[in-house]
């Protein structure tokens, strides 16, 4: 099967790239030829592609215009022509709209599948048009149908799979008392709401180091509150999953504000780390309060203090937790068990007829 996976930005600290990289390789090793479409924006050091299997059109969404919405037109025209394409799977709304776009003008015959990884609510006509609608969780998959009226029989729920892989980062943090946070650094992500929450226990307990990994837009505002708020936090920048960094970590706190599965929570959960996350978008289909982890309500400053208090008081505790997520994770989001969905899915478009 030929296979393009079309999706822009491809950075580090985004979850959507670090499954898209692990999709392509995967299906890779399963016997499929997969190409890469991308812009140039892109980090292309983190994709262990050749050369000539990596496509860099101007398809990315924050700088498009006219222009080069029409060169990703024939740009894409050229490639699914030499490269015989059987599937296009997107990853982004502005490639899915520019694969639509450039199939009805083109005729090109292939099947378009679109991965929603994100929540959103804007563009109702012009989002999600694909052939199949991949959504990350059945929290995704719920707001599609209900917001965007999307047939459930267009949909199918495929858990992102992880598995511990890539160079390790930030090797220079040897200390182990410390409790972790990492991801981008934007408002949705809620590590203000973190650096809150511990400053409000540092009279009732010793408290251990915060280390917050990542970067974004909300670095500066992290920086000063942890000053107003008179906490120690360090801030580190890493360049793949800082396993590390999770194996050594007291815990793993997951603030979001929203979140349409939660990487992170797999992540730790594989490396055997307890996880405290907020309450929002898909992280209950991963931790079962008090089984697997502990949730907290969105947004609850006080709630994830009194989390934090109880792991930071009882080890045995965190331990049982961590162990328990792990057996979860393996058991439900291994890397190989999402290639398998992928490839059983593109299986299945391919078998139907074209509508």
């Amino acid at each position: 099967m030929k296979i393009a996976i079309f999706v822009p930005n491809i950075k580090s600290v985004c979850g959507r790239s670090k499954i898209c990289l692990s999709l392509i390789a995967g299906l890779n090793e399963i016997g499929n030829d997969v190409i890469l479409i991308t812009n140039a924006e892109s980090d292309l050091k983190l994709i262990s592609l050749s050369k000539e299997k990596i496509f860099i059109i101007p398809c990315n969404p924050n700088g498009k215009s006219i222009i080069s919405f029409l060169k990703c037109l024939l740009w894409l025209k050229k490639i699914s022509s030499s490269q015989k394409l059987n599937i296009i799977s997107v990853h982004h709304r502005y490639p899915e709209f520019i694969s639509l776009i450039a199939r009805i003008i083109f005729r090109i015959n292939t099947r378009i599948i679109m991965t929603v990884h994100s929540f959103t609510n804007d563009h109702k006509s012009l989002s999600y048009n694909s052939d199949k609608v991949i959504a990350v969780s059945n929290f995704i998959k719920t707001h599609l149908m209900k917001f965007y009226q999307i047939k459930e029989n267009k949909l199918e729920v495929i858990y992102n799979g992880v598995e511990k892989s890539g160079f390790d980062s930030c090797t220079s943090i040897l200390e182990s008392n410390y409790l972790l946070a990492y991801g981008r650094f934007e408002f949705e992500k809620g590590f203000d709401l973190l650096i809150k929450a511990f400053s409000k226990i540092k009279l009732k307990t010793e408290l251990p180091k915060l280390l917050l990994i990542g970067e974004g837009s909300e670095f500066p505002i992290l920086r000063l509150l942890t000053i107003a708020e008179k906490i120690q936090v360090e801030f580190y920048k890493f360049e793949s999953v800082p396993w590390n960094i999770i194996e050594k970590a007291l815990f793993v706190t997951v603030p979001s504000r929203e979140e349409s599965l939660g990487l992170v929570v797999l992540e730790a959960g594989l490396m055997g780390k307890a996880v405290i996350a907020a309450d929002v978008g898909g992280i209950p289909e991963i931790i079962d309060h008090e089984k697997t982890g502990l949730l907290f309500e969105g947004e609850n400053v006080s709630e994830l203090s009194k989390s934090i208090l109880i792991l930071l008081q009882n080890n045995k505790y965190a331990e049982q937790l961590g162990a328990n997520l792990r057996e979860r994770v393996m058991k439900d989001f291994s890397l190989v068990k999402m290639i398998a969905n992928y490839e059983k899915v593109f299986n299945s478009l391919l078998s139907e007829q074209p509508r």
